[in-house]
């Protein structure tokens, strides 16, 4: 049941609201990835908007641990020499 407090975004809202493509989206939900959805009936999906910002904030910290951001360092070693 949805929670009458929370706001729900259609993945056409994310889109506009977050930047997230529709189609990634689904995609991520294919690979059972991304934020929490809820499936309402047999087609329509919904995201919570803390569920999406959660989401977006915990993949943002799971990028810079892995050292994404570590070939720019690297980068930065080389034009020093």
């Amino acid at each position: 049941m949805l929670d009458e407090k929370t706001r729900y975004l259609t993945p056409r809202e994310v889109e506009k609201v977050f930047g997230l493509t529709a189609k990634w989206l689904a995609n991520l939900r294919f690979y059972k990835r991304g934020p929490a959805y809820l499936k309402v009936g047999s087609k329509k999906i919904l995201y919570s908007v803390d569920d999406v910002e959660s989401w977006l904030q915990t993949s943002a910290r799971r990028i810079e641990t892995q050292g994404e951001f570590s070939g720019l360092q690297e980068i930065g070693k080389i034009s020093e020499m």
